[in-house]
């Protein structure tokens, strides 16, 4: 899955894998690259996104699970908090923009269609590009037709 994603957010990625790795955070890849039926997919049933354009789709976005280390098994609600909290600063120190937790470590909620969302699990690496809009012109821009449609 690694391979999907554009070579500066791998690299990215791999550096912040160190650190995650070194903190001894065990983490579970789950998604990199997204189609664009996949994305406007999540975008109709209107829980996970509220873009019908997605980071996902560039090859610059990923998802991962924390594997709790009282179990073993995937924190898939997301109860190890202080874990995911750790996750985000160290991805954040590698340039990677995650979603779950604003700047003083509370949690942030992201609004969708159908109420607000609470995704830790999303993190990425927009590299030159400050906006989406920005990432799509250079690197896609036969989705350009997805922001207004």
């Amino acid at each position: 899955m690694l391979r999907l994603l554009k070579p500066d957010a791998q690299a990215a990625f791999k550096r912040y894998r160190a650190d995650l790795n070194a903190a001894g955070i065990e983490v579970r890849l789950t998604e990199t690259m997204r189609s664009s039926a996949k994305q406007a997919d999540l975008f109709r049933e209107g829980t996970k996104t509220a873009n019908k354009v997605s980071w996902h789709q560039l090859g610059r976005a990923w998802h991962e699970i924390i594997i709790d280390p009282n179990t073993g098994k995937l924190d898939i609600a997301a109860k190890c908090l202080d874990l995911w909290r750790q996750r985000a600063k160290l991805a954040e120190k590698h340039g990677i923009r995650q979603l779950g937790f604003n700047a003083d470590g509370t949690v942030r909620y992201i609004k969708t269609p159908k109420g607000k969302a609470f995704d830790p699990y999303h993190l990425e690496f927009r590299g030159k590009h400050p906006t989406l809009v920005a990432a799509v012109e250079a690197e896609a821009p036969e989705l350009k037709s997805l922001f207004t449609s």
